[in-house]
């Protein structure tokens, strides 16, 4: 205790001083090559982040605008909306039993009595097997779906083919 009262006034000056060099400026550089010694001000030849071409760099350009006329504005902007739409995974195709195919519904009745009935069919027409013990088809015409009890008319009938709701 008596040491401090007798030592304090120096001490403090000692622990001041010693923060004063602590806050002050150190030099830094940007040079991978250990080999060659820099001196404390000078830059590194060659070092681009510490020299420029110019006297006085300007070293932000946050308050400059790019200006750019509404055409280039418009298609910069149409080409950002199409990157956003294009799908990351290709659509997957609708396969059932080796046969493409594709979805379908039709709707009956109204308000809340509305029924949404969903089918796939054929994406390319091909006559059912006569064997096979039942086969629908369904017609764009009439909005319903039938089965089928002899040929099919490729051009107006869609043969059922897939999970049907």
């Amino acid at each position: 205790m008596m040491l401090l009262l007798r030592f304090g006034s120096r001490l403090a000056v000692l622990v001041v001083l010693l923060l004063a060099g602590a806050c002050t400026r150190k030099t830094v550089s940007f040079n991978s090559k250990l080999d060659q010694p820099l001196l404390a001000g000078a830059p590194a030849p060659g070092d681009t982040l510490t020299t420029t071409g110019k006297k006085n760099p300007k070293l932000s350009i946050a308050g400059h605008k790019a200006v750019l006329t509404k055409a280039e504005e418009r298609a910069a902007k149409d080409a950002e909306k199409a990157e956003q739409r294009k799908s990351k995974t290709p659509k997957k195709k609708k396969l059932f039993l080796g046969e493409r195919t594709k979805k379908g519904y039709y709707k009956t009745g109204t308000g809340k009595s509305q029924e949404i009935v969903i089918f796939y069919y054929l994406k390319t027409f091909k006559q059912p097997n006569p064997m096979a013990p039942a086969a629908f088809y369904y017609n764009p015409r009439k909005h319903k779906i039938f089965a089928a009890n002899g040929e099919l008319d490729p051009g107006a009938d869609k043969v059922l083919h897939g999970p049907f709701k």
